[in-house]
């Protein structure tokens, strides 16, 4: 991976609670920390993206029981790589770690529900979908084919106010929320070429496509398919013969 959207931690931060990312040998980890420090969750994400592939995440939580910051004290500031490698092996951290004070929980996550580390992993559309769908909305706002990424209105249940109308200054991020949650997402074009990406019926945001077709390699592609067909008439033409019926016979015999 030579591309990633992530920066890469040397030492883990206790006191963040936004995503922290580590390498270990030849694979990549995101430590997620919760709450108090009580909670973390820990994600394999080397075949994050991969078409088909699963991510394996080890999940702890403190019991009740458990003294202040056991998770940091016994866990994370003990031996952060061994939890790494038991949650590519998939095995409980309890044989090693102990289970006194804490629940653990391995599990696997589609990793198509998961935003790749290598953002070129997500590949930019050659051209317009004849029908838009959520995995062409996200590859066009990944690969910044789009003009004017826009919130059109949010809808607060309590209120059912427009809320975070306006432009959406962080697409990578807005697409990550799609990727890791996408219940209730759909995508519609409309008549004047826009493209609404929505949430049920209380999130609408909007883009317009602005995809680039290389013209150049569709004329190559198109050269070589005009090749193809002629070499295929001429093989046609080399190999077909002509054999009279019984009638053009008959019709021959009348005339003499």
């Amino acid at each position: 991976m030579n591309n990633l959207r992530v920066k890469i931690q040397e030492k883990l931060d206790f006191n963040n609670r936004e995503r922290q990312y580590f390498k270990h040998g030849e694979r990549f980890y995101r430590v997620k920390i919760w709450g108090g420090g009580e909670n973390f969750h820990i994600t394999d994400m080397t075949n994050a993206g991969v078409r088909g592939a699963t991510c394996s995440e080890l999940s702890v939580n403190a019991k009740y029981s458990a003294p202040p910051l056991a998770c940091f004290n016994e866990l994370l500031g003990k031996d952060l790589e061994k939890l790494f490698e038991l949650t590519t092996a998939k095995e409980s951290p309890a044989s090693y770690f102990g289970s006194d004070n804490f629940n653990y929980y391995l599990r696997e996550v589609e990793s198509k529900r998961l935003m790749p580390l290598d953002l070129s992993m997500i590949r930019p559309l050659k051209q317009q979908p004849k029908k838009w769908t959520i995995p062409h909305a996200i590859r066009a706002i990944v690969n910044g084919q789009y003009e004017s990424l826009r919130c059109k209105y949010r809808h607060l249940d309590d209120t059912y106010q427009d809320f975070g109308k306006g432009e959406i200054s962080d697409p990578i991020n807005f697409a990550l929320g799609i990727i890791e949650d996408p219940s209730g997402w759909w995508v519609h074009q409309t008549t004047d070429g826009m493209v609404t990406i929505c949430c049920h019926s209380f999130d609408s945001n909007e883009f317009r496509p602005k995809i680039e077709v290389n013209e150049k390699k569709i004329k190559k592609e198109q050269s070589k398919l005009a090749i193809t067909n002629k070499n295929e008439i001429q093989t046609l033409d080399k190999s077909w013969t002509w054999r009279p019926s019984h009638s053009d016979i008959t019709d021959v015999k009348k005339g003499a």
